[in-house]
Parts: C-alpha cells; sequence; structure tokens
C-alpha cells in the first residue's frame, strides 16, 4: 500500500511540473544582462525561433544584445553603431535591420556582430517590418518609408504619418497609428483606415496573429481583435488590469501580452479574458516578449531580462 502511494505522489507531482505550475520550483527567472538603465525594449528571434537560435534585444540607451543559450545570458553587439537609441529591430532571414531614435538606420549581416548605417536620417524611428525583401519603416515624425533595395536608399508614402508599429499578415501590410489601424494591399502603394467597430482613441503599439485572428494592443484601451483581416474590431478587455499593452507573443495557437504595468497575461483558450501570469515576475513593467526554446522571455524597463518555462502556464 505504500508502495502504490508513492506512486501516485510521484505521478502528480510530475504532471504538476510538466503540464502546470510546480509549487516548488520557481516560475519567473532574471536573465543576466545589464544595460544603462536596465530597460530591454523589444526582442527579436533568428532564424526560427527554435532552440539554440539566437534572441537579439533592443534597448533604450544600450544598443543590441544577442543571446545563444535562450536567454540566459547576453553580451553586446554593438560595433558601427553609432546610436545607441535603438527603438526597433527587424531580422529578415541573414540580415538585421536596427532603427534608432535619431532616425538612421542600421543593417548588419554577420548577426550583429558589426553595423553600418544605410540612411534614413532626420526622422524619428518607431517601428520595422518586412514584406517579402522589401523593408517597411514606420516614423512618428515623418510617416512609412520602404525600400527595394534593402534599405540602401529609401521612398516616402504619402498620407499616412505618425506610424508606430507594422505588421506583415496574409491581408496584407497593416500599420498602426496614433488614429487606429490602416491597411495596404498593394505594398504600400494605398492606404485605407480600419477603424469599423470600437472607437480608437489610444495610439496603437503592439500586433500580432494568433489562430488566423489579428490582435492590436492600444496604449490606454486594452486589446481589440479582428476575425476578417481587420475590416471590424472587437475589444477583449476581461481580466485585463493593465489598458496600456506593449507586446505580443505567441506560442503554437497561445497567445501573450505584455503590459506597461500589469505585467503579462495569458488568453483564456476560448479567447474571452486574459489570465494573469506575472506572478514572481521582478519587475511588470514589460515592454517585449518572445517565445524561444521553450520558454517565454519578458523585456523590462528598468528590470531588465527574466524568462519562464511555458509549461509552467500551458497546461497539457
Amino acid at each position: 500500500m505504500r508502495g502504490i502511494t508513492y506512486v501516485l505522489c510521484l505521478v502528480v507531482v510530475t504532471w504538476l511540473t510538466l503540464g502546470g505550475v510546480s509549487p516548488l520550483s520557481a516560475q519567473w527567472t532574471q536573465g543576466r544582462v545589464r544595460t544603462a538603465g536596465n530597460s530591454v525594449l523589444s526582442l527579436w528571434i533568428s532564424p526560427n525561433g527554435s532552440a539554440g537560435s539566437n534572441v537579439f534585444a533592443r534597448t533604450g540607451e544600450s544598443g543590441v544584445f544577442v543571446s545563444t543559450d535562450d536567454g540566459t545570458n547576453w553580451v553586446a553587439v554593438d560595433s558601427g553603431l553609432t546610436d545607441f537609441t535603438v527603438c526597433s529591430l527587424a531580422v529578415p532571414g541573414t540580415y538585421i535591420f536596427a532603427g534608432t531614435y535619431g532616425g538612421d538606420v542600421f543593417r548588419s549581416t554577420d548577426q550583429g556582430a558589426h553595423w553600418t548605417r544605410i540612411g534614413l536620417e532626420n526622422t524619428w524611428g518607431a517601428g520595422l517590418a518586412f514584406s517579402g525583401a522589401y523593408p517597411f519603416a514606420g516614423t512618428w515624425c515623418r510617416g512609412l518609408f520602404y525600400s527595394t533595395d534593402l534599405g540602401t536608399s529609401w521612398d516616402y508614402e504619402y498620407g499616412l504619418s505618425a506610424v508606430s508599429v507594422l505588421l506583415v499578415s496574409g491581408s496584407g501590410i497593416l500599420a498602426g497609428t496614433d488614429g487606429g489601424v490602416y491597411l495596404s494591399k498593394d505594398d504600400s502603394t494605398n492606404y485605407f483606415q480600419l477603424n469599423s467597430g470600437p472607437t480608437w482613441n489610444g495610439i496603437v503599439e503592439s500586433f500580432a496573429t494568433s489562430g488566423g485572428i489579428v490582435y492590436a494592443g492600444t496604449y490606454g484601451r486594452g486589446v481589440f481583435y479582428s476575425a476578417d483581416d481587420g475590416s471590424t474590431w472587437n475589444a477583449v478587455e476581461s481580466g485585463l488590469t493593465d489598458s496600456d499593452v506593449t507586446s505580443f507573443a505567441v506560442f503554437d495557437t497561445v497567445l501573450f501580452a505584455g503590459t506597461d504595468g500589469g505585467g503579462v497575461y495569458l488568453l483564456s483558450g476560448d479567447g474571452s479574458s486574459w489570465v494573469p501570469e506575472a506572478t514572481d515576475l521582478g519587475n511588470s513593467h514589460v515592454n517585449a516578449l518572445t517565445v524561444i526554446g521553450g520558454y517565454l522571455v519578458a523585456g523590462t524597463n528598468g528590470g531588465g531580462m527574466w524568462r519562464r518555462p511555458l509549461a509552467q502556464m500551458i497546461i497539457g
């Protein structure tokens, strides 16, 4: 009888550890990175998000860092950077693009070891994205730019200003602005405003796609979702105690959201509510999220880098 009891206890503890949250294990652990102000603003993965891939982090004042061990250790990769206030990163294959608050765009062809300035000066950079081989750069002061030669020269897209974030999806190029979401279906030639449904009063700060649904995180308005390529939008806010949604991360069909003061949230399986996942997170001001090697990695404002096993948050 005692042997049977031992086996049952072992099974329960194993299930809790692998499929749920183990009460005996730590949840969030801090990565070894120190930047000026200890703030991490965004995260990008190259090449495919699998274990052992490089994870790149941009910071507000210390340039770019890279991790090759799923977010445990981080080293600076900034040779050639003349502006360390990096505000955006894009990692299309073998290239890495970095946009700065000063408006310059830098490009690396060797995984960040060396950087070369390639133009787009005198702008205030906000977001970078790729549609095929074409990079797009959203700026706050001069609108949207695109390049047909990998950033050597840039063309200005008239009529669209204050672009905060970009997303390339099956429907086209989505641009988040201080006045809602715009869509281009012809590689940035024409943009159409997609504001049907809610009244947008907040800046669009983040985008994600999961299960064919587009999610938009806003400053002060929470999360909106669209199941028809942006034609109509609805709010999903139950359980979300912080309405400033800075970032998303997707694992399979599971969606995580990072907020400016409420930590990390997980969207419920039916998509109707948010579950807080910030227990033991050393800093609730989350700027960036990504998934790498079985971990959810969070970059925080003033608290450095943190990571947590996905198995502790996703049952089954």
